[in-house]
């Protein structure tokens, strides 16, 4: 059906603190699109921007953040992706509301995406997009672009004063972001005092950080952690002094020249980086980049403790079955006999406990599948996240589990970000979601009960099954699947087993 566009200074213009915006109306969706939030100096603390006279257009998205490595088509039927002009200017924000009347305080969702620290846009994939939440829930949905990798988390402390942030200035840019939010969101429909940050892999990466960031408290209400739990793998302090060093000499420039860095080309800034990192660091892999424990982010909580803040935000936190372990090793053609003697070869008689154990796990699935589900990854983190939070008597914490097998290479249990068109309500943008019936009513189930966590700070929806939260010594753990349920800690034997036993992704990953 055809919908009725509007665009001019009279119906799709809103007033913020810095001046006027103005963007458009698409059916019932207003958009407003690379809304500049704060500005940054390289490597330095964002400022807000400076107020302006007349209409700003908020039409088009803004640059996103310049990446250290090309943009890749790998993987773009499982995630479709949008690839959008780099730029260091990338501190914008976009905004899907249904309303831009002041005072109708819609619930608020602000959304930072993935990648790591490293890498990813607000717009990188389809499914980003925020029309059909706002259309179909109600909400005001808010999407981040922030500093990321050198740019957003250099080390440069030892460099001087001024430099003192830059290894936390992407974190800097989203308190500003959530800031602007804080003071402009009611011009756009929203309520500044109900406000729920979600994000997913290095997005929920970002929340957790934000909930361990003093400045970021009372910016937002609620918090929504998907797939973002990597245990050990960012540290609380990184020394990235050597780095710079040896990158300097790269350059050809002296230690006292380091104010240099402020003006090279990024390009050629970040290839001299990269080479340094693995001069400095021998070895395969890819540049650190991640927060660093300091009076903006107080560290990883299972080490440091939950800031108190934070221990009042209610939680929803999940992952899905196969995260990165997508390989089946050609095990999908045999069958669950067969399998149960390949795991016997392995492991001898460990074999047939780690087979017992996954059936009794996951009774539909075939045995196969055992080398897809994710032990190491994602779950076993999320569980003593949710063991901490319930311990010490946090807000009430939900957990989920995407469990559905998708219809691509013979049936391909759901992969890091499948869960995302979901909660989205795309599912429509990315087609190897598309399921008919099945991804028609799990589509709602998902993103309603999203939608209302973010209205109430309870997740739930009226075809779904009650969703309790966690308990100590009890997580409830809503399976999204083809028949959506409730299991309590039905997979706590599975994984105490099979991490030791090395099995996936130690051995298959």
């Amino acid at each position: 059906m055809a919908q009725t566009f509007f665009c001019n200074d009279r119906e799709t213009t809103v007033k913020t603190e810095k001046g006027m915006l103005k963007g458009y109306k698409l059916g019932n969706v207003y958009a407003f699109k690379g809304i500049p939030y704060a500005t940054a100096k390289r490597f330095r603390a964002p400022e807000e921007v400076e107020a302006w006279d007349g209409v700003k257009e908020a039409l088009n998205y803004g640059y996103t953040c310049p990446l250290l490595t090309e943009d890749s088509f790998l993987g773009d039927l499982l995630s479709p992706h949008r690839f959008w002009p780099q730029g260091e200017d990338c501190l914008n924000l976009n905004i899907w509301t249904k309303s831009i009347e002041k005072g109708v305080k819609k619930p608020v969702a602000v959304w930072f995406h993935g990648g790591g620290f490293f890498a990813g846009s607000s717009v990188e994939q389809l499914a980003y997009d925020g029309t059909a939440l706002a259309e179909k829930e109600d909400i005001v949905l808010v999407s981040v672009n922030h500093r990321l990798n050198l740019l957003g988390f250099m080390d440069l402390r030892s460099f001087g004063e001024e430099r003192k942030d830059s290894c936390n200035a992407g974190v800097l840019d989203m308190i500003a972001a959530l800031k602007w939010v804080h003071e402009n969101i009611e011009a756009f429909g929203g309520d500044s005092e109900n406000v729920t940050i979600f994000g997913q892999s290095g997005g929920g990466g970002k929340v957790i950080t934000l909930m361990q960031s003093p400045q970021a408290e009372g910016l937002f209400q609620k918090a929504m952690i998907m797939s973002g739990v990597l245990g050990n793998m960012f540290k609380d302090y990184v020394d990235g002094r050597m780095v710079v060093l040896k990158t300097l000499e790269l350059l050809g420039l002296k230690e006292q020249e380091v104010d240099k860095l402020d003006i090279i080309p990024y390009k050629e800034l970040a290839e001299a980086y990269v080479k340094a990192y693995h001069e400095v660091s021998p070895g395969p892999g890819f540049p650190y980049f991640a927060p660093q424990k300091s009076d903006v982010y107080l560290g990883d909580p299972m080490k440091n403790g939950f800031c108190e803040f934070a221990k009042r935000i209610p939680v929803v936190i999940g992952s899905t079955f196969s995260e990165f372990n997508g390989r089946t090793l050609g095990l999908e053609k045999k069958s669950d006999e067969e399998v149960r003697e390949y795991l016997v070869e392995k492991f001898g008689e460990d074999g047939n406990k780690a087979a017992d154990l996954f059936q009794t796990t996951y009774p539909d699935l075939p045995l196969h599948y055992i080398v897809n589900v994710d032990v190491d990854g994602f779950r076993c983190f999320d569980k003593e996240w949710i063991r901490r939070r319930t311990e010490e008597g946090c807000a009430p914490t939900y957990t989920y589990m995407f469990n559905l097998c998708h219809s691509i290479n013979d049936g391909q249990m759901a992969w890091h970000c499948a869960d995302i068109p979901f909660f989205f309500h795309n599912v429509e943008v990315s087609p190897v979601s598309n399921m008919g019936e099945v991804s028609e009513k799990l589509e709602k189930q998902m993103s309603g009960a999203f939608a209302n966590f973010v209205r109430t700070g309870k997740p739930y929806e009226d075809t779904l099954p009650e969703w309790p939260a966690c308990e100590v010594g009890k997580e409830n753990t809503m399976i999204f699947d083809k028949v959506s349920r409730v299991r309590v800690n039905y997979d706590d034997e599975m994984i105490e087993t099979f991490r030791p036993m090395h099995i996936a992704p130690g051995l298959f990953g």
